[in-house]
């Protein structure tokens, strides 16, 4: 057994987020690594990054890929294809390590005599911890997922298991990986403790989530593909995030009624405020007949006083002939 970690970095679309994912490998403290850097069909300027970074990579095993997008199970499965050596990290390109964390979950799957080690999940942001290393029991992982995808895999362990395709372009196909790992084949996780991964919760990760029937079908997926082992554990699992999904689709109804009311609101203040446009615009053509009807008035009065004056001077004028 040799000591090599090979690191297989997947990136689409993460210009701004690539360069500090790649150099935060460059920085391990445990230096020997194969880095695999996979571009898939990244439409901004992602790939021109990774080769100008790669230029500072200190490590004699580095391969790029530049190659379209087909999914992430496509993606993962060919990582696993170039994999050599005995453990593989998957890092997605928008998330970085520390610099201890190769060495330091390398150590833990040793000493462990583990097949997966895996540790807390840090946000970037704010530092918070949003996904903690759970002791592992079977029915905890079947509850909820607490192994990211960037956990520390012993080759040995995966033999010729590859990621679902069913799942490609959909969800929890990592979630899926582990489990099958771990229930078909008997792969042993440990959680480490020591170190953690820098987590960037983005905008269109966090939607996505939210996509609740995307969730529920991808889900009930994974959980009928271990329901003939753990029947119990799998219906207690299902029961509990079907009520969670329930429960949050009804915060999202609540939340778009309640937005539905704003809205209403809003139509209403606009349409009185276009009411209060209409009667002033009424009041101003108002004032304008009143002011066209006073014009004409003035104008039939000079109009009929010139008469007058016009009378008035003719019979004067009548007069002074008469007298002479």
């Amino acid at each position: 057994m040799t000591d090599c970690v090979t690191v297989v970095v997947t990136c689409y679309n993460h210009e701004q987020y690539i360069e500090e994912c790649l150099r935060s490998v460059f920085s391990q403290t445990h230096q020997d690594i194969a880095l695999i850097v996979i571009n898939v069909g990244s439409t901004d300027t992602s790939a021109a990054v990774i080769e100008q970074v790669l230029t500072d990579c200190p490590f004699q095993s580095v391969q790029f890929i530049d190659k379209e997008n087909e999914g992430v199970c496509v993606t993962r499965n060919m990582g696993l294809e170039l994999l050599k050596d005995d453990f593989i990290l998957f890092l997605d390109s928008d998330n970085f390590l520390e610099p201890n964390y190769i060495e330091t979950m390398l150590v833990a799957i040793i000493n462990e005599n583990a097949d997966i080690v895996y540790c807390d999940l840090i946000d970037t942001e704010t530092g918070e911890v949003i996904s903690k290393a759970e002791p592992y029991t079977i029915k905890t992982h079947l509850h909820h997922n607490f192994i990211d995808n960037c956990s520390l895999i012993r080759k040995k362990a995966i033999g010729s298991e590859r990621y679902d395709l069913a799942l490609n372009r959909k969800k929890l196909e990592d979630y899926d990986f582990f489990l099958n790992l771990i229930i078909n084949h008997g792969a042993k996780p440990v959680p480490v403790k020591g170190t953690v991964l820098n987590y960037r919760l983005l905008e269109n990760s966090v939607s996505d989530r939210k996509n609740h029937k995307k969730q529920i079908d991808a889900y009930t997926y994974v959980m009928l593909k271990y329901s003939a082992q753990y029947p119990d554990e799998v219906k207690a699992s299902m029961d509990d995030q079907y009520f969670y999904l329930l429960d949050q689709t009804q915060h999202v109804e609540e939340q778009l009624f309640s937005r539905f009311l704003e809205v209403q609101t809003q139509i209403q203040i606009v349409n009185e405020q276009n009411q209060v446009i209409l009667d002033l615009k009424q009041r101003v053509q108002d004032l304008e007949q009143h002011v066209a009807d006073q014009d004409q008035l003035i104008r039939a009065y000079q109009e009929r006083k010139a008469v007058k004056w016009g009378d008035l001077f003719a019979k004067l004028v009548h007069r002074e002939t008469k007298r002479r």
